[in-house]
């Protein structure tokens, strides 16, 4: 098994056809995600970036975005569900600073902390 970051934040197993498969579906929700962002369908860019995170826990930009979505759409318990999951799977340090700072704006701070 090798494991590579095709994408920041986007990292993938590259061993079977399968886990190709995988990061394909969620690389897809993903950029769905963004396009109902950019059309502020909260609900639909959260339902598209909880499927990229089932299909590939370690894609720390949707994360990233959950807190964002979070944050815009006023939702203390968006945030605070995956705060912590984030935090244990996000590994590049721009990416942790810029969802500590999400937490903070989000009110978050105790666990913006553990991120710095």
């Amino acid at each position: 098994m090798w494991r590579s970051a095709l994408l920041l934040g986007c990292a993938s197993l590259w061993c079977a056809p399968q886990s190709h498969a995988a990061f394909k579906s969620s690389y897809y929700s993903y950029v769905a995600a963004l396009v109902a962002l950019q059309q502020q369908d909260y609900p639909a860019a959260v339902s598209y970036l909880s499927y990229t995170i089932q299909e590939d826990p370690d894609a720390g930009e949707a994360y990233r975005l959950m807190l964002t979505i979070g944050v815009l759409a006023g939702n203390p318990a968006l945030v605070a569900r995956h705060a912590e999951p984030a935090l244990e799977h996000i590994q590049a340090t721009q990416l942790l600073v810029r969802c500590a700072q999400l937490l903070l704006i989000g009110g978050r701070q105790d666990t913006a902390r553990r991120y710095l």
